[in-house]
């Protein structure tokens, strides 16, 4: 098929500026994780001294307790656990995003969405990598198929829920 110079333009404008509309800006957050409620949702407080509650971008830890489903989910313990060696009463850096309306990535529980390090450890990472969470499939974070592929490594090595 061959473009004329203006429908190329056109073009352009129908789908690429959008989607270089849609990019969100990024914020970096930094506090003290003062608790683990779960292996993907922490309470944080930042160095402003507000706390705020944070879920993981982009992973899905098994349940802990039984408040949602009636039961713990395997390995859900030990998710918790794990994150709680790693993140309780530690410095932590949150990486989220701005939305298109310029309010801070947020879930339906009003938890801020974000990547989370502690030192130079990508938490959401270790996590997949190890077995103890699984991919969001629901919506697809910016890290969605390098989350992919740490699943897979720990689905290939048969790690925690991939038991």
């Amino acid at each position: 098929m061959c473009y004329t110079d203006n429908m190329k333009k056109l073009l352009i404008c129908l789908f690429v500026i959008p989607i270089l509309c849609y990019a969100r800006s990024q914020i970096i957050l930094s506090g003290l994780c003062i608790r683990v409620i779960d292996g993907d949702t922490i309470t944080v407080k930042l160095n402003n001294a507000d706390k705020i509650k944070v879920r993981f971008l982009g992973v899905d830890a098994p349940e802990s307790n039984r408040r949602r489903y009636g039961h713990v989910e395997k390995f859900g313990k030990e998710a918790k656990e794990f994150i709680k060696q790693l993140l309780n009463k530690k410095p932590v850096q949150l990486v989220t995003f701005k939305t298109r309306k310029g309010k801070i990535y947020t879930d339906r529980y009003n938890r801020i969405l974000a990547y989370v390090y502690q030192e130079n450890i990508d938490v959401c990472k270790e996590l997949l990598i190890r077995g103890y969470a699984k991919v969001y499939l629901k919506s697809k974070c910016s890290r969605f198929n390098e989350f992919l592929q740490y699943e897979l490594i720990a689905k290939k090595l048969k790690l925690g829920i991939w038991q």
